[in-house]
């Protein structure tokens, strides 16, 4: 998961994110976005399945009694990690994504 997340967010960074700054100078994107918004939503599918899987293992973070101090560090590592990557994927499905769409349809 670590590499698959790593590799997005190269991508993220270094071709969706820029693409979407230079639509909002004006500057159409070469290639256009949708390939690439599609390319990022699917990676987030992979990524809240992966998130799933970590919540059915450990049985919806349910410590058993005799976890120690690094296996309840671990769990609480692993809800913040899934609150913090749900946030994230929301924030752009629901406000970048829309908005660059937006610009993009504007500017064809």
């Amino acid at each position: 998961m670590k590499g698959d997340l790593d590799l997005h967010m190269r991508k993220e960074e270094l071709v969706l994110f820029p693409a979407i700054e230079r639509l909002e100078r004006e500057v159409p994107p070469f290639g256009g976005l949708s390939s690439r918004i599609r390319t990022a939503l699917s990676e987030h599918d992979s990524t809240a399945e992966a998130l799933s899987d970590i919540r059915r293992i450990t049985r919806d973070y349910q410590l058993p009694s005799h976890a120690c101090d690094r296996y309840r560090a671990l769990f609480q590592d692993l809800e913040t990690l899934e609150r913090r990557l749900q946030f994230q994927m929301y924030l752009e499905e629901s406000i970048l994504f829309p908005r660059a769409r937006s610009l993009e349809g504007q500017r064809i």
